[in-house]
């Protein structure tokens, strides 16, 4: 696809007959347009409905992942606990990949490289189908064990509410670019509880609009979808409610090693970018379209491991023990290695799934090493392993998707510690330094790149460049 290709989405440009989609609606913002000549009132109502989809679709997930883990405990039963594992996952990504073949193939991966196309007027489908589709596939791969994560698919189906919100209501191109990145934003900010990093990232990554149109819209959609979530309860990291985050403590000591950290990261994360896109051409090059096979496959490998690898592996609680418990160096660099592998296996075979989970729990594994060498050394810094950690978090997350603003807010508003912001902007700030000298560009434009997509102002060749008048 080239860049200067201008093409249209007919699902986002403003139906030719409103009333065949729905009076009612229309009528609802003509009136509420006509009370608030600034349209306040219908902005507030449209992020409002975003907000409250996107964190419903997070609370699904959760629920949806319980249910599968209850399986599993049944069928536990029958089998020994090895088989059971592997049997349920390739199972499982044996009927997640169909649903991608026959369904849904534009459901692969995180989402978020099809939502910055979107954004970008390529004509990728973003509607009813796709969301359910992704909720679908993305609960059963989760629940079933794949090392992923259920950020990358929140944003997507908060993107396509906003898509069809936006269709529905007529509205015009610009203003459903604003509604379908506010959905996004939404997503990210119900799966994390933190709005200020959904807006962030709509303002970082996806559109990168500094009007007030885009931000407010962004902000209220974000504030509805965490009021939501938190309400219902939906905890981010799935760490219990009231399992408080260590309190962080920081010294001049540890800002060496807080650059080790980010180096360490931004290293890291290029590599584990080169990973993916090289496991998804080779995926494509053995396999082709035959997207059920690969997946039932990578599920397959995937089950064979974890079934080897201890329990604290699953999902979060490996970054819960790593926080909240004492032991030696192993566990954290299992799940280091554990986590970096697999992830890059079960990305490319195109399960969904988003590369946020794994991305914060390989951070927090790397702080950790990196703060056992500093206690270590310096056996007077007790309490630097586990700040450590939380700032490798976002510094990992910074190596890959090189959105460090983000990454340092999402990591602050789970910790709600301002002990831990100095740390985490020392670590994402040369996390992303580190990494773009290695490989230029985020994993999602890469990911697009690879498929003939080139977004304007993304190109991984582009180097970062500071005119003069910026001295």
């Amino acid at each position: 696809m080239k860049q200067n290709q201008q093409l249209e989405i007919s699902d986002l440009s403003p139906p030719a007959n409103p009333q065949k989609y729905s009076r009612v609606l229309v009528k609802l913002r003509d009136f509420l347009i006509k009370a608030a000549p600034d349209q306040a009132l219908w902005a507030l109502a449209e992020a409002s409905v975003i907000g409250t989809a996107a964190a419903c679709a997070s609370i699904m997930f959760t629920h949806g992942e319980r249910t599968i883990d209850a399986l599993h405990t049944s069928l536990a039963i029958y089998l020994p606990g090895w088989l059971a594992v592997i049997t349920l996952i390739t199972g499982g990504s044996l009927i997640v990949g169909l649903i991608v073949q026959f369904m849904a193939p534009e459901i692969t991966g995180s989402g978020i490289p099809q939502v910055k196309a979107v954004l970008n007027a390529v004509p990728i489908p973003l509607n009813f189908r796709v969301a359910l589709s992704k909720l679908v596939g993305s609960c059963i791969s989760l629940g079933i064990g794949f090392p992923l994560g259920k950020e990358g698919p929140t944003v997507h189906i908060g993107a396509a509410c906003g898509a069809i919100l936006a269709k529905f209501a007529g509205e015009s191109p610009r203003r459903s670019r604003q509604l379908i990145a506010a959905g996004a934003g939404a997503g990210l900010a119900a799966a994390f509880n933190a709005p200020l990093a959904g807006v962030m990232f709509v303002i970082e990554e996806l559109l990168r609009d500094f009007s007030r149109a885009t931000v407010s819209t962004a902000f209220f959609a974000c504030f509805f979808a965490a009021v939501v979530a938190r309400w219902i309860g939906n905890h981010s990291l799935d760490i219990p409610a009231n399992s408080p985050f260590p309190h962080a403590q920081f010294t001049t000591t540890d800002v060496p090693f807080c650059i080790i950290v980010g180096i360490v990261c931004g290293a890291l994360g290029s590599y584990f970018n080169n990973g993916i896109i090289k496991s998804c051409e080779l995926n494509k090059k053995f396999f082709g379209k035959n997207i059920a096979f690969r997946i039932a496959l990578a599920g397959c490998f995937c089950g064979i491991v974890i079934a080897l690898l201890p329990e604290s592996f699953k999902n979060f609680t490996g970054v819960a023990k790593i926080l909240f418990e004492q032991h030696s160096w192993k566990l954290p660099l299992v799940i280091l290695l554990a986590n970096f592998i697999l992830s890059i296996v079960a990305y490319g075979s195109g399960v969904p799934g988003g590369l946020f989970a794994p991305s914060l729990t390989i951070g927090a594994a790397t702080g950790y090493l990196v703060g056992m060498l500093e206690q270590l050394l310096f056996p007077q810094s007790m309490g630097c392993a586990v700040t450590l950690a939380l700032a490798g978090m976002g510094a990992f997350f910074t190596g890959v998707a090189r959105v460090p603003i983000t990454a340092t807010i999402i990591v602050f508003e789970i910790t709600t510690d301002f002990n831990m912001l100095l740390p985490l902007m020392i670590c994402s700030i040369t996390a992303f330094m580190i990494g773009e000298r290695i490989a230029p560009g985020s994993i999602y434009d890469r990911l697009l790149e690879m498929q003939g997509i080139h977004l304007p102002g993304t190109s991984s060749k582009a180097k970062l460049e500071f005119s003069q008048s910026d001295d």
